[in-house]
């Protein structure tokens, strides 16, 4: 429906479901919903406890802006310290490219877990103990199969990851590698 083009479109900010029609099927979910499942869910949530408007989107933008603002300090912390971690972290989250990227919320919503599944693997390749490997990496993996619900160009960590872990942990620990590689698949 046209109403319903003009909101998806942006044309409108709002949406009053009661002014579409209950006899025009709108059809199932395609594959851009099912592709984006947990994004779409989180929206659909949100709008079904308030209404259908852009701006109620506030709590889901706000996590994510959360997320990807502590994730750029704790990445940067593995390396600096507080101050320089600080002062780094605050020129990622101001930075021009990141702020233009807010308002579309389905390209920014990778930006959280991109950080946060690096940040864990930097900490399994740091990590000495078979334990605290497994924890980081299987960390990792979590967040990056969340993330791929959110958006799933993110995917490109996998292999990423993969490689870092088997180059990374170095060929004396064949066994720290593969569990480690295994917990993050």
């Amino acid at each position: 429906p046209q109403l319903l083009l003009d909101f998806l479109f942006g044309r409108l900010a709002s949406l009053d479901c009661a002014a579409l029609s209950a006899t025009e099927s709108l059809g199932t979910t395609g594959y851009f919903f099912n592709a984006h499942l947990y994004l779409g869910w989180t929206i659909s949530t949100l709008w079904r406890l308030t209404s259908v408007n852009y701006r109620n989107l506030w709590p889901l933008v706000s996590i994510l802006v959360g997320g990807y603002a502590c994730g750029c300090f704790v990445l940067l912390r593995l390396f600096f310290g507080r101050w320089t971690a600080t002062v780094g972290a605050l020129v990622l989250m101001l930075s021009p490219v990141a702020l233009s990227m807010v308002i579309y919320l389905r390209d920014y919503a990778k930006a959280p877990f991109f950080i946060w599944t690096l940040v864990l693997l930097i900490l399994a390749l740091r990590s000495r103990s078979w334990r605290s490997i497994m924890v980081w990496t299987c960390a990792a993996g979590v967040v990056l199969g969340t993330g791929v619900g959110f958006r799933p160009d993110i995917i490109i960590l996998l292999p990423v990851g993969i490689c870092a872990l088997a180059l990374g942990v170095g060929p004396r620990a064949v066994r720290k590698c593969a569990g480690g590689i295994a917990a993050f698949v």
